[in-house]
């Protein structure tokens, strides 16, 4: 997983080469994810649907993964 970003939006990569972007803020300490943003992958997977358990599946990644690094990562 690699994660990019700017003030407003993080990059997600996922190691299977499936992509998202998740808009938000970014706040000392942090960024803040807007979960409902997690509607659709970027090509060349935006066919692929999102449910709610995918959803709740991709958050758990990424929480797991920031816990190793130095970005917190917090979903709301």
């Amino acid at each position: 997983m690699k994660i990019t970003g700017t003030n407003h939006y993080i990059r997600i990569l996922f190691d299977d080469s499936h992509e998202i972007i998740i808009t938000g803020e970014l706040v000392i300490g942090g960024f803040y994810a807007d979960k409902n943003s997690i509607t659709i992958w970027e090509p060349p997977y935006s066919g692929e649907i999102i449910n709610d358990e995918k959803k709740q599946q991709i958050i758990k990644d990424i929480e797991n993964y920031a816990k190793n690094t130095k970005m917190k990562i917090i979903f709301e």
